[in-house]
């Protein structure tokens, strides 16, 4: 009899293993383990304990299949899908090769509550399985003293608030800041299906002031708008009241604020470089004393800055890949801390296609007297593969700075240009050394500068075909080294809110064809650049035109129409 039953059991089990295909035992991960941390938790009834499931049977022809199986689907993805206990794979996945019958399917992530169904197959149905995975999850009730008390709360870095907050199961951090009482860090752990109170008395904070900033090291009040002030910030421990003073070098108060009284931590103020009777400041060094007190509480900062009327803040243009006029460099470099971003497009419309060349450019200050410029440019139209390029431009610093007198700097500029060996923007591939020179008398300038550059591309007025093609003015493309000059030139109108200017580009032949002009294109262009008043906001619009003499094909001229917008600080 006992042989009997022993038979029957094992009859079962052979039974149940081969209800359908499937990789070997040995292929089945670990079954998720979830910590379950010893806190002081109250049950909680509200949190589901399984996932929901979807299960969907049609004809292969109802859901759009060409055959049979069983497609698994999770919500978050990943999750590992087991068969009558054999793993099969993570979601999403589909299976065939299964048996008809009853089975048991079980989808499974580390972290979420695992779904288990019993289910019948048919092998001629198309089945999916779609599963809503529930996170486990306990509760934190998290309660504040004194009641009332305004707090910036984070669990995990992430926003919160008090009460009762879901998370998932384990170890949390908790930060607390609140205006007038010291910031408060904790660790809790959080239980499956649990409420962890804890309760928080926040103590009283002594008073103190920190973290001063000055948002401009150097500046000019001769820029136009915000561009000609800089803001003075601090923090402060708790409720109290203070001040904000300037004073020259040789001790001298030349301004002073007096503050509102402290209902926050952070404070600013902003300061235009001028007395307190409105007079700008002459250029030189100038302390700055932050003074607060609360009771008989007091404390103070110190810090520093400069007025310069050489921190010259105007938006300027990129196209050529150094920061001037659309066409021309310019000397001028942007004061420490400032910084320029912006995009220009420009539209040019005829019967044979379109040219429109897209712009994103940066200015940067890594150093004083040291200009990073950045540029990327897109040029949509008319043609199978849009032509891009991307350069940047180191520009030093090398005489004069300032509203007036003569200027000179130093730019070294690397471009790759892809997609055309057309030099539209004049900016080719190739490194370029320029001379960026600049006479100016007030809001009136003149630029110059001279521009050579080494390619191991032959430069082209109408483009050239990536294969090797010709063009009547240049000849073939070659990938020897070729060499070749920019004269660039420009005349412009600085009034600080308003910039506007004109400038132009001729580009020689290469050097071993000779220097002659009779064949290469000149380009050039107008501009306007506006700085609303109280904003960093530019709006620009400008006018490019191009006319390439070509004895074969003869003259041909257009027109390129744009806009642009950035922001400068």
């Amino acid at each position: 009899m006992r042989s009997l039953l022993y038979a029957c059991c094992g009859c079962v089990l052979l039974a149940s293993c081969a209800t359908l295909g499937g990789p070997p035992l040995s292929s089945v991960p670990p079954a998720p383990q979830v910590a379950m941390p010893t806190v002081p938790t109250t049950p909680n009834t509200t949190t589901p304990s399984t996932s929901v499931a979807t299960i969907t049977a049609q004809t292969p022809e109802q859901a759009g299949q060409s055959a049979p199986g069983i497609k698994f689907i999770s919500e978050p993805e990943g999750a590992h899908v087991y068969i009558n206990n054999l793993y099969i794979g993570d979601t999403p996945l589909f299976y065939t090769g299964y048996q008809p019958g009853q089975v048991k399917i079980s989808i499974q992530l580390d972290g979420y509550h695992p779904s288990d169904r019993y289910i019948d197959l048919d092998p001629t149905s198309y089945t999916t399985v779609d599963v809503q995975l529930n996170p486990i999850s306990g509760f934190l009730n998290l309660s504040l003293s004194p009641k009332g008390v305004a707090a910036a709360i984070s669990v995990d870095d992430l926003p919160s608030k008090s009460g009762m907050t879901e998370l998932p199961v384990g170890q949390h951090s908790l930060h607390i800041e609140a205006f007038g009482y010291k910031d408060f860090d904790a660790q809790f752990d959080i239980a499956d299906n649990r409420t962890t109170p804890l309760a928080v008395a926040l103590a009283v904070a002594p008073f103190k002031l920190s973290k001063l900033a000055i948002s401009r090291p150097v500046l000019d009040p001769a820029n136009p708008g915000v561009l000609g002030t800089l803001e003075i910030s601090f923090q402060a421990s708790g409720p109290g009241s203070g001040s904000v003073s300037i004073a020259d070098r040789t001790g001298r108060l030349v301004w002073t604020d007096r503050l509102p009284p402290f209902t926050a931590r952070l404070q600013a103020v902003a300061w235009n470089g001028r007395d307190s009777g409105g007079r700008e400041l002459p250029d030189g060094a100038y302390s700055v004393t932050v003074e607060g007190a609360s009771g008989g509480a007091t404390d103070r900062l110190a810090g520093a800055v400069e007025i310069s009327h050489a921190a010259l803040i105007g938006y300027r243009s990129m196209l050529s890949g150094v920061s001037g006029l659309l066409f021309v460099g310019s000397p001028e470099i942007l004061p420490p801390s400032s910084f320029q971003i912006g995009v220009i497009s420009l539209g040019h419309f005829e019967a044979a296609g379109e040219l429109i060349p897209i712009q994103l450019s940066g200015r940067f200050v890594p150093a004083s007297g040291v200009e990073l410029d950045v540029q990327g440019s897109l040029e949509l139209g008319s043609v199978a593969v849009a032509p891009y390029s991307i350069g940047a431009a180191a520009k030093l610093r090398l005489l004069g700075e300032g509203a007036s007198g003569f200027s000179a700097a130093l730019s070294v500029k690397g471009t790759y240009l892809d997609g055309t060996t057309a030099d539209t923007l004049t900016n080719f591939t190739g490194l370029s050394v320029g001379a960026p020179l600049e006479y100016r008398i007030g809001p009136f300038g003149v630029l110059v500068m001279p521009e050579v550059t080494v390619s191991p591309f032959f430069v082209s007025s109408l483009g050239l075909t990536a294969d090797g093609g010709t063009d009547s003015d240049n000849g073939a493309l070659n990938a020897s080294l070729n060499v070749w000059g920019y004269g660039r030139g420009g005349l412009f109108l600085d009034f600080g809110s308003i910039v506007t200017g004109v400038s132009a580009a001729l580009r020689t032949e290469p050097f071993a064809e000779g220097l002659g002009l009779d064949t290469v294109p000149l380009t050039g262009g107008w501009e306007i650049h506006w700085l609303p008043p109280e904003g960093n906001l530019v709006l620009s619009a400008d006018v490019e035109s191009e006319y390439s003499p070509s004895p074969a094909a003869g003259a041909t001229t257009y027109l390129l129409v744009g806009a642009g917008i950035g922001w400068i600080f």
